[in-house]
């Protein structure tokens, strides 16, 4: 979830987009793909409010990454980590390419595919750390996240939800121990109160989420400390199933189908 002020400004000039972009497509080997910056004259996507987007052009056969004036470097770096992490696992299923048409994607239910995205966003971000030059941008990105959270008049339970998966692994799983302990009471205030509004926002819908049921995920996203180096596509897949599982919010069938669609789970590949 990004939180953008109505003040908020840019924070980089077109020319320092750029050099970051071409600095970070070497850093990768991202060379030889087909990948192109396009630079949008907006804050943010107004639809998404994303600062920056991957999208597969079926034409032209080539990425265009979609940056707006709102972007940082760790979010410049983060969407290129898409395109880099779907080639360290050699499985394309994992970024917006040839291999996921838009007839395909246009029968996906959306807000599994963005949850599902949101724990994507943690395996991208863990790997990028292992880069000098990201870690330090991503710390900045925490320590930012942890001052200000959604405000709780303009945000349903749900976006809560999916803004708690990220923070909490972000901050148990990806900071190192030494920054972990430099803000950890800020992270315990931080996730506690997020947890608080959720479970207060859903006590009259049909599928509580209960402080048992939150304990339950936070075991399920404590997983994510033992696979994250992994670099076979079920056991990622399999982690991101069995998290949304967990909330009831869809149905069992529904969620297989569309990880289905998305990942091709059940076909040769």
């Amino acid at each position: 979830m990004s939180i953008h002020k109505p003040d908020s400004k840019p924070t980089l000039t077109f020319l320092e987009v750029q050099i970051i972009c071409e600095e970070w497509v070497n850093k990768l080997q991202l060379e030889g793909l087909p990948i192109f910056f396009d630079y949008i004259e907006q804050p943010y996507n107004k639809k998404t409010f994303q600062k920056g987007i991957v999208l597969w052009d079926e034409e032209e056969k080539a990425w265009h990454i979609e940056l707006y004036e709102l972007i940082d470097k760790r979010a410049i770096i983060h969407e290129l980590g898409h395109i880099y992490f779907a080639k360290i696992l050699n499985d394309w299923y994992f970024v917006a390419s040839c291999k996921v048409s838009k007839q395909r994607f246009r029968k996906m239910n959306y807000e599994i595919t963005r949850y599902f995205n949101r724990l994507l966003d943690c395996f991208v971000d863990y790997h990028l750390t292992k880069f000098e030059g990201f870690y330090d941008a991503f710390v900045t990105y925490i320590s930012s996240d942890l001052k200000e959270y959604p405000d709780p008049q303009r945000y349903d339970s749900r976006k809560f939800l999916f803004y708690y998966l990220k923070a909490y692994i972000d901050c148990y799983h990806i900071l190192k121990s030494t920054d972990q302990n430099k803000f950890l009471p800020e992270i315990e205030s931080h996730l506690i109160k997020i947890r608080n509004l959720v479970i207060t926002k859903v006590r009259r819908e049909k599928n509580k989420l209960s402080f048992k049921r939150f304990q339950n995920l936070d075991q399920k996203l404590d997983l994510f400390n033992e696979i994250k180096d992994s670099l076979e596509s079920k056991v990622i897949v399999k982690f991101m199933f069995d998290t949304l599982n967990l909330f009831r919010f869809w149905s069992f069938e529904e969620l297989r189908y569309n990880f289905n669609l998305y990942f091709n789970l059940y076909s040769k590949r």
